[in-house]
């Protein structure tokens, strides 16, 4: 193998991991984005673009054309989500607004 001070930077990503030439070095480390972070990159994308967006992210353009394909429904799981994760508060405020109304 050549000496790897003798080789130019771009060249060290393209040694493999092993001494097994069939391992691969993976682009992106696989991460798994919720909702609101979705619609973070989704907004940040109709403003810059896809690609742009991507490379700000880390994320691949195909996946951010997916998200923005299936915007509606990530809307409405976002917001179904922000409305079940509080619901005992707005029970709460039903129940004081009753209360106020019968006293």
């Amino acid at each position: 193998m050549e000496d790897l001070n003798l080789l130019p930077l771009h060249h060290h990503n393209l040694l493999p991991l092993s001494n097994n030439p069939n391992t691969i070095r993976p682009q992106r480390k696989l991460k798994i984005y919720g909702v609101e972070e979705k619609l973070d990159i989704i907004d940040y994308a109709k403003i810059i673009g896809n690609r742009a967006a991507g490379r700000e992210y880390n994320v691949a353009e195909s996946s951010i054309r997916e998200w923005r394909k299936n915007e509606t429904k990530l809307r409405n799981q976002a917001e179904n989500a922000r409305s079940t994760q509080n619901p005992n508060l707005e029970k709460e405020a039903f129940h004081q607004k009753l209360y106020g109304a019968l006293v």
